[in-house]
């Protein structure tokens, strides 16, 4: 589906940087059925995502209660992928499993490490769109009201 309605966009296309935008123009308003073409496009994409999002979560909580040492097999596999760095990957492996095998105070560690590296993460998130709202874009490219500009409003 994906690659028949891609193909079908292409068709009406045009990559130049004057054109792109008014060939998106034409295909969604003189094109027959060109906004469903499109509107399927871009959101089988979005729906393959989420039942792929969808599938890892039943897979997760299926094996999580079916399996009581799925957690202990799945640290262990994905850790070891570190392994494979060069130089500092033996290194790096003692240091997240806490010695040289995976313990129960390496478990402790990765409990507190995921429940840390999400709150740190949504505190730059949160300050990065703080600062970004308040004080604007460094880039004054796209300041100018003499530019020529073009609303985006029906399309996106």
């Amino acid at each position: 589906m994906q690659v028949i309605s891609g193909l079908l966009l292409s068709l009406f296309y045009e990559s130049r940087r004057n054109f792109s935008f008014d060939s998106i123009q034409y295909l969604i308003i003189e094109v027959n059925n060109g906004w469903l073409i499109r509107l399927i496009h871009f959101n089988i994409v979005s729906l393959f995502f989420i039942l792929v999002i969808l599938h890892i979560l039943k897979a997760l909580f299926y094996f999580r209660f079916r399996l009581k040492k799925i957690s202990f097999w799945a640290a262990t596999v994905i850790t070891s992928l570190i392994r494979v760095i060069p130089i500092y990957g033996k290194q790096l492996i003692i240091f997240f499993w806490r010695g040289y095998y995976l313990n129960s105070f390496s478990l402790k560690f990765f409990f507190i490490l995921h429940f840390i590296l999400p709150l740190i993460i949504s505190v730059l998130v949160f300050f990065h769109l703080f600062f970004l709202h308040n004080y604007r874009r460094s880039n004054n490219l796209f300041n100018s009201s003499k530019l020529n500009k073009r609303r985006f409003f029906p399309f996106y």
